[in-house]
């Protein structure tokens, strides 16, 4: 809430999430001025078969940047990607 806060009036601001949990809705509710809802494959708890999903376990913020780096360098321009690069323990 608090870097929420921190967005200047007027601005355009998008919400991303891996899932939608009842937090993440409140925050969009509170926050987002007629907010659209993207949902890619259903609400079942299996992956849609459309996308691919890669797990890479890395140790610190060093090995992190650099890992993220090199999965940059190899996308297609004309792919589409989605990185979650945080998780709720770290922010």
């Amino acid at each position: 809430r608090t870097l929420i806060q921190a967005i200047p009036q007027g601005r355009q601001t998008s919400m991303f999430s891996a899932t939608w949990p009842r937090e993440v809705r409140r925050l969009a509710s509170d926050y987002l001025t007629s907010p659209v809802h993207i949902q890619i494959g259903s609400h079942d708890s299996a992956a849609n078969k459309d996308i691919t999903q890669q797990v890479y376990v890395v140790r610190g913020q060093r090995e992190k940047q650099e890992k993220l780096r090199e999965i940059l360098a190899s996308i297609n321009p004309a792919d589409r990607v989605i990185i979650f690069t945080n998780t709720k323990r770290m922010c």
